[in-house]
């Protein structure tokens, strides 16, 4: 079986989904991880942005490893389901 590749938007989905699963406001989880919340919607709904160093910031300050990010955005991939419905998305 070959494995599924989420795309950019799927990590995205995958970090809100670990963000509200932990009940944490977007705006205090910009705060701690030093990024702009506006920056953090766009990576969050659509993976736009999204470097390395946003990603290791944001998954610190969730309190899981990258790869359970990215284990998440495999399981969205993998499910073929869309992404939570987001009711900030812009």
């Amino acid at each position: 079986m070959d494995p599924q590749i989420p795309d950019i938007s799927q990590l995205g989905a995958a970090i809100w989904e670990i963000r509200e699963e932990k009940g944490i406001r977007g705006e205090k989880l910009a705060l701690a991880a030093d990024v702009h919340p506006t920056h953090l919607n766009r990576a969050e709904n659509h993976g736009k942005n999204l470097t390395w160093n946003t990603l290791s910031a944001i998954a610190r300050v969730l309190e899981v490893p990258i790869s359970a990010v990215v284990l998440r955005a495999e399981e969205i991939a993998k499910e073929g389901r869309p992404p939570k419905v987001r009711p900030d998305a812009d």
